[in-house]
């Protein structure tokens, strides 16, 4: 027999559950979008050939047309981190999902370079916005312990789609052409657009965030203040010099597996198309593998987030020497192995968010969260192009580029991430949350 007690209890149970399947749904949701979101991002290096050939690039040319998504990302992230903050990423995610899923179209049907640009360039700045609301989906629905943990479970599942990005977009655009493929992605980034309508709510109902809270510190958010929220994250010293870390760190990965990496294996490996897609989907499928394992090690096995980092952008830094100093003379075997080793050690930037994240009250987290985002995309603009301009800068051979030119383009990315660790070593870590 139900007691009175037993009734009182009944609406917080029958609350619980649309709290649960709500949450489950926004968060899949969001490994969706951002798997459409690294299918956009990686996709340039195994078709550079093809666009090439479609517009007469150089490689300026081709590291501009890279660079055209993630330049605008990176320029979104503070009006968007602020947004998601202030107005929530209801409002915020299905307009700027569209808008990407637009640019998709426009960069497939593109008949000129300067088209192509404007393509990418708009799918770049509705991209930018997934990754922040969902960071600030996952601070109203979840406990600060969890964060890392579905930070690397969604970078897992973006990296599914860097992979969806590379062999299988090599076999596909050998079949029915790059455009087509660019196009059917635009239709899909719409329908995700339509779904983020359906699906995404802000933060609990008051009658369903009992079973939520309790789960979660309690913690009364400041009111809103624009010109706090700067002030305190402009003030902060080791965001700083985290964002300052993270942009070699994560530039230079990008700069070679969504663009350069597939040019160094043709000419300097004469790789086939399909030997390419294979070598960079490795490199996903790792970082997918290590980023779950990296989140679970951040939230709950280490206590410290920094220290971890530091450990795993060391290993990182060891894998840019062969490539910068015996850049042709790897074995094969051995230049497989490297590309998976440098695959499942970019993962070491998640605890460097969970890092920055805990610099400051739950309240700012989309704003702190925004800039260290800026930083890192920016990185990915500019490795790209500065790894492009330091290949340009050598003559092309029969086969491409010389060896010389993509041993000064991975210098770069050496220096860059030996000081990007050393900028770790110097930050400190504050638990707010």
């Amino acid at each position: 027999m139900r007691t009175v007690k037993d009734a009182a209890l009944l609406p917080a149970v029958r609350s619980n559950r649309p709290s649960q399947a709500r949450r489950t749904a926004i968060v899949a949701l969001m490994f969706l979008a951002f798997f459409w979101v690294y299918f956009q991002r990686m996709g340039m290096a195994v078709i550079a050939s093809d666009l090439e050939a479609s517009f007469g690039l150089s490689a300026a040319a081709l590291g501009l047309l890279g660079a055209a998504y993630f330049y605008p990302y990176a320029l979104s992230q503070l009006p968007v981190g602020m947004l998601v903050d202030r107005v929530g990423a209801r409002r915020v995610l299905p307009i700027l999902v569209a808008v990407a899923g637009l640019g998709s179209l426009l960069f497939a049907l593109s008949g000129d370079f300067g088209l192509a640009v404007g393509g990418r360039l708009l799918v770049g700045i509705g991209a930018g916005a997934v990754w922040l609301s969902a960071q600030r989906l996952f601070v109203n629905w979840y406990h600060p312990r969890q964060f890392a943990t579905l930070n690397g479970l969604m970078n897992a599942v973006g990296n599914l789609g860097g992979i969806a990005g590379q062999l299988p977009l090599a076999l596909a655009a050998a079949t029915i052409g790059w455009r087509s493929v660019f196009a059917g992605a635009g239709v899909l980034g719409l329908g995700i657009a339509l779904l983020c309508v359906a699906v995404v709510r802000d933060r609990p109902r008051s009658v369903d965030a009992g079973a939520v809270a309790a789960e979660k510190p309690v913690v009364s958010p400041p009111k809103p203040s624009v010109r706090r929220d700067l002030r305190s994250v402009a003030a902060s010293r080791d965001l700083w010099l985290l964002a300052a870390a993270l942009l070699p760190y994560v530039g230079s990965r990008f700069g070679f597996q969504s663009l350069w990496g597939g040019p160094f294996f043709t000419d300097v490996y004469h790789l086939s198309p399909s030997e390419v897609g294979t070598l960079l989907m490795l490199m996903s499928l790792a970082l997918a593998i290590s980023s779950i394992t990296m989140g679970y090690l951040s939230d709950r096995v280490f206590k410290s987030r920094k220290w971890l980092s530091v450990v795993g952008m060391a290993l990182y830094t060891l894998c840019w020497i062969p490539l910068t100093f015996g850049t042709s003379q790897i074995p094969q075997p051995a230049l497989y192995l490297l590309v998976i080793a440098l695959g499942a050690l970019s993962s070491f930037w998640i605890p460097l968010y969970a890092q920055a994240k805990e610099l400051f009250p739950s309240a700012v987290a989309g704003t702190a969260l925004a800039v260290v985002n800026l930083f890192s995309t920016f990185g990915g603009a500019f490795y790209q192009q500065i790894m492009g301009v330091a290949i340009g800068l050598f003559p092309t051979t029969g086969h491409g580029y010389s060896t010389s030119a993509y041993s000064a383009a991975f210098g770069v990315c050496l220096a860059g991430v030996v000081v990007a660790t050393g900028l770790v070593v110097a930050s400190k870590e504050k638990r707010w949350d």
